[in-house]
């Protein structure tokens, strides 16, 4: 199945797919622009971050661009373009290593699923030790071959790192500017236009918020779903990707915004006048 790439950003009917990069096919797709843990068991290293360049289609990159421009606007006018960047790919890096991490649980659960070979009776008993080492290798190779070259495209990690970072920066934002709401009224001060511009302000932020408790709850819910351990063995074989969204990568490049904003960025604050 062919798919998106926004470096080739081109209907399949366009004369320019008739050069490069926009004739690029489906394998070349998967191995350099599209993570996998085949990939970087092969040294495809540079996935890490090429990935972020290939979607599926162009309503996924629409929609990653949807939530990308709003927040990523606001982050760049806060910080700047350097901690812009920083924060983008370190969480789709961070993001692809959370999706391997979660690729390795969830191989370790598949490999327990079956009962241990000692309870095989006099099979398991004249095969001994190699019997739960030949079904550890067979398990393996089955969730391998079915997981590990699912590709892991697209930069909604890295933009779960930008809307963290806005996150944080709001959340500070709303702190300071019930600091200085106190400090008026403790003084007595009267201003009407300040008051507008910070109620504009203050609603935005806390509608950010509730978008992004949404965000994490679609993905923290079917994270959660993912490990309970009676599934069985279709069910735990599938658990890895059954929706094909990639929410350990959105969590990892959550957290991983949330720890540059905290290390980096944590006294950079926008001043309330």
């Amino acid at each position: 199945m062919s798919r998106f790439c926004s470096i080739a950003f081109f209907f399949p009917d366009s004369i320019s797919v008739s050069w490069f990069p926009f004739n690029m096919s489906a394998v070349t797709l998967d191995r350099h622009f599209s993570f996998s843990p085949e990939n970087l068991t092969q040294g495809r290293y540079h996935t890490l971050v090429s990935m972020l360049l290939n979607h599926q289609d162009e309503q996924h990159l629409f929609n990653n661009l949807t939530i990308l421009i709003p927040n990523g606007y606001h982050v760049h006018k806060r910080f700047g373009r350097k901690h812009f960047l920083a924060a983008f790919l370190g969480g789709g890096v961070a993001g692809n290593l959370s999706q391997l991490c979660f690729y390795i649980f969830q191989r370790i659960r598949w490999e327990t699923i079956l009962p241990s070979p000692n309870s095989w009776g006099i099979l398991g008993d004249f095969l001994g030790n190699k019997a739960e080492i030949w079904q550890k290798f067979a398990l393996d190779k089955v969730f391998t071959s079915v997981h590990g070259a699912t590709p892991c495209i697209g930069a909604s990690a890295a933009i779960s790192s930008i809307i963290a970072v806005e996150t944080c920066a709001n959340v500070v934002s709303l702190y300071d500017k019930y600091k200085e709401l106190r400090r008026r009224r403790r003084l007595g001060l009267a201003d009407r236009e300040w008051d507008n511009r910070m109620m504009k302000e203050v609603m935005y932020e806390v509608c950010h918020l509730w978008l992004v408790v949404t965000i994490l709850l679609s993905d923290l819910v079917p994270l959660f779903d993912s490990t309970i351990p009676s599934k069985g063995i279709f069910g735990t074989l599938a658990a890895y990707s059954s929706d094909g969204i990639g929410h350990a990568a959105h969590m990892g490049g959550f957290i991983f915004g949330v720890m540059y904003y905290l290390v980096k960025l944590s006294g950079v604050r926008r001043e309330v006048r």
